[in-house]
């Protein structure tokens, strides 16, 4: 849910496209890999836009969110 919040909140208005984009692609993702490969996609747009220290404080916030076996970064090595 965070991931679509986020989406919306960072591109809606600036990027309509892109929004729409994001959340058909978190739609779609129906497992865990899917959506993390999504989540990182989003987090490379806001380093792009935004900085890499904003998306790494948004990583963050992703990582505390999730159980502790299921973190972002240790997920993109599984």
């Amino acid at each position: 849910m965070y991931l679509f919040d986020l989406s919306e909140r960072l591109f809606a208005r600036r990027d309509p496209d892109l929004a729409r984009s994001y959340h058909a692609a978190l739609r779609e993702a129906r497992d865990r890999q899917s959506m993390l490969a999504v989540g990182e996609a989003l987090m490379a747009e806001v380093a792009k836009v935004a900085g890499d220290e904003r998306a790494q404080s948004i990583r963050e916030r992703l990582e505390q969110l999730q159980p502790p076996d299921r973190a972002l970064s240790a997920a993109m090595i599984d």
